[in-house]
């Protein structure tokens, strides 16, 4: 803005009255001593470049509007270049906003260094938000909207409802919210204007309501297309005003059949026309009519959609002998139901209302048809699959015994009830001990054609077996036909199990031993023991009573050859015994052994000498006899010829020598007599002559068993070992020098 010609004039008669000193370095400066705030007056300072031109200075202020005020400066000095002053400014009435200032001191063009200054005027006042909402939006005529102000920041006031230049009314503000009810005639505009306050900000908003003069019909259609036993409704499109009430009237054939929202076509309605008619009232408002589109006509309705569950299955598996009843639900009370039954891949079936799966049935699938049917609907079938009868088969095992190292056939059956398929698979094998938790298994094998199989059991120990046998099923494959796209791995029996037994014996060796053997007095003899059987035992043993004989081990052959000392005169009995092993049983024999008669004498001449210290000369005397030159160890035999009279035995020490002390019996007649020893072993013998006078009164002959001898008289000399068992075949006794009896 130019100034005004006098002002320019004041401005320079006042820049004369201003003494002028000497110019000095400008400084350049202009602002506040107070805080620029609405209804303040403001005192600035400032300080210009005259550039050596002084004037009195202008101030120059530009408001948020861009209006420019300007002054003089009446307080100011000038200094050189540089004039200095205050001046005030008035914000009482200020707007807010953005101000600009200068000062201007010189009166040349030169506008460097003179000072500005900016500043926003802020306005304290709360910033205020208004909404207006109308409910409805969209009314009939005379209808009543209710106008709604918010005033967002602020409790307290008041807002002015007005359409155009018209005000309606100013209501006051209750917790920031004023309402208004107005009745339109005519779409309007209405705003809501909020004034504000000496401490809030004014603000305002506008909404827009609608008056419907007439309904705005939709456009209904069928949502379906109509079906026997669907139920079918109306899609009525979009009606206006929105309160619009609408109703029907469902005509099938050109008869009304209903004035619900939907309607339900019955089997009588099949191939007949549907419409409905949907009527929109709204008062005051005409009402509407309109009509779906002609020509559509019901068809066929769908059986709805069920289910069946087959009583007698367990599941989804039928099972042997009960009977299967289908039970159907969800396919309407108006449903009829006609089944058929298919087993395996059979493509016949069976027309019944239930189906009792038999033994020929196992391990086939069973497929229950319904063809169900409905008044107006379409015929549907629907089917329910069974997995196949099983049956727990039985397991037969053989019970076997056998002795040790001997294999064991166990036959093994696997049979199903009557009328079944005949079982196939295999079956595992366990043997395990009785009594024991830890078994052994003797591997898997195939089931014949018959479901048959013999399992070997190897030779064991000696004990009792528990053969534990399990059924493994074969997997079988049912028809695609009798299920599904593919076929179903299965069988027809289940696992199942049995049992045996093994009993595995020990062996029972075989003796061949003579039963009796004849020898003679003082002779040993020599018996053969023949042992036989699958496993021999390790020892043996020939003993009489308590005393062991003979003993020793069993050879590999089974031939024992055993050697009977030289016995008592008399009857023995000897027991020839095999103990018991791991793998054998004890046995026992007995061998009867009669001793009697001199032994035989080797030559005709004697071989060794016998002689007496003194000779007895009458019965019941006593004398000692001593032969000489037998071998070491053997028995020698006594007798009194010439009826012989058993005197009794001695032991040929390890010179040769056996001596006897014997009392002549009393009843020996009196005579010539001739005492015999002879070797047992040897043959040698010798000879003594004897005369014996009248006999004297004397005690009885002292029996043979009674008489002294040096070494052993009557008896045994040597001991015998513990029995060894025996393994072989047939006895063979032989007796050196001895008689056997017959």
């Amino acid at each position: 803005m130019r100034r005004p010609l006098a002002a320019a004039a004041a401005l320079a008669v006042l820049g004369t009255l201003v003494p002028v000193t000497t110019a000095t370095a400008a400084a350049v400066g202009l602002g506040p001593r107070e805080p620029e705030r609405a209804g303040a007056v403001v005192t600035y300072d400032f300080d210009c470049d005259n550039h050596g031109s002084p004037i009195a200075p202008i101030r120059r202020i530009w408001n948020p509007s861009g209006q420019q005020d300007y002054a003089g400066i009446a307080q100011y000095s000038v200094n050189g270049s540089t004039t200095s002053g205050s001046f005030t400014y008035d914000l009482t009435d200020a707007s807010f906003g953005r101000y600009s200032m200068v000062v201007q001191c010189s009166n040349t063009e030169n506008t460097v260094g003179q000072p500005t200054h900016t500043f926003t005027l802020e306005d304290p006042r709360v910033t205020t938000s208004t909404s207006l909402a109308a409910s409805p939006a969209s009314v009939v005529v005379d209808d009543a909207v209710t106008l709604t102000a918010t005033v967002s920041g602020v409790t307290e006031g008041a807002v002015t409802f007005s359409t155009g230049e018209h005000e309606i009314e100013t209501v006051p503000l209750t917790d920031g919210t004023a309402r208004l009810v107005v009745h339109p005639e005519t779409t309007q505009t209405y705003t809501a204007q909020y004034a504000g306050t000496e401490t809030s900000k004014a603000s305002s908003s506008a909404t827009t309501v609608t008056v419907v003069t007439a309904i705005t019909p939709g456009t209904p259609e069928l949502a379906t297309t109509p079906a026997v036993g669907v139920p079918l409704s109306v899609t009525t499109g979009s009606w206006s005003p929105a309160d619009t009430a609408l109703s029907y009237q469902w005509v099938v054939g050109g008869e009304p059949a209903g004035t619900g929202p939907t309607y339900t076509p019955a089997a009588t309605d099949l191939g007949k026309t549907i419409q409905v008619a949907v009527t929109g009232t709204r008062a005051p408002l005409p009402a509407v009519t309109r009509w779906t589109p002609e020509g559509i006509t019901v068809a066929p309705g769908t059986i709805p959609e069920g289910g069946f569950v087959l009583d007698g299955a367990a599941g989804d598996q039928a099972v042997l002998g009960r009977t299967l009843t289908p039970q159907p639900s969800g396919f309407g009370t108006d449903a009829s139901y006609a089944y058929e039954w298919f087993v395996g891949d059979d493509e016949f079936s069976t027309r019944a209302d239930t189906y009792t799966p038999t033994a020929a049935d196992l391990g086939r699938m069973i497929r229950m048809r319904a063809t169900i049917t409905a008044p107006g609907r379409t015929t549907i079938s629907r089917s329910v699959y069974l997995m196949p009868a099983t049956a727990e088969p039985t397991v037969t095992v053989g019970s076997r015994t056998v002795t040790v190292g001997t294999d064991a056939a166990v036959p093994v059956t696997v049979s199903g009830p009557a009328g079944g398929p005949t079982p196939t698979g295999s079956v595992e094998v366990t043997l395990t001990p009785v009594g024991s938790a830890t078994g052994t298994s003797l591997g898997t094998l195939a089931l014949d054609g018959r479901g048959s199989a013999s399992v070997t059991v190897p030779g064991t120990a000696v004990g009792a077996y528990t053969v534990g046998v399990r059924y493994v099923p074969a997997s079988g494959s049912h028809a695609a036909y009798s299920m599904r796209a593919t076929p179903i791995t299965g069988g027809p029996y289940t696992a199942a199990t049995g049992s045996g037994t093994v009993t595995v014996t020990k062996v029972i060796p075989t003796v061949t031993l003579p039963a009796t053997l004849t020898v003679a007095v003082a002779t040993p003899a020599d018996v053969r023991a023949a042992v036989a059987g699958s496993r021999l035992p390790a020892q043996y043993a020939l003993s009489e009573g308590g005393t062991v004989l003979a003993q020793g081990e069993v050879p590999g052959t089974g031939v024992v050859d055993l050697q009977v000392p030289a016995l008592t005169p008399g009857t023995h009995t000897l027991t020839f015994e095999l103990p018991a092993t791991a793998t054998t049983a004890a046995v026992t024999r007995t061998l009867t052994v009669t001793v009697t008669g001199e032994p035989a004498r080797d030559g005709l001449v004697p071989t060794a000498d016998l002689a007496s210290p003194e000779k007895a000369t009458a019965p019941g005397q006593e004398m000692v006899l001593v032969a000489e030159g037998f071998e070491p160890g053997e028995t020698v035999a006594f007798y009194l010829h010439s009826e012989p009279v058993f005197l009794g035995t001695a032991v040929a020490g390890a010179d040769g020598v056996a001596r006897l002390t014997v009392t002549i019996p009393a009843d020996v007649p009196a005579g010539a007599h001739t005492v015999y020893a002879t070797g047992g072993t040897s043959g040698r013998w010798a000879t003594l002559a004897v005369e014996l006078a009248v006999p004297a009164a004397a005690p009885a002959a002292t029996p043979a068993d009674e008489l002294a001898t040096t070494g052993a008289s009557g008896g045994l000399a040597a001991t015998a070992a513990w029995a060894l068992l025996l393994v072989g075949g047939g006895l063979v006794v032989l007796a050196r020098r001895a008689r056997i009896a017959r």
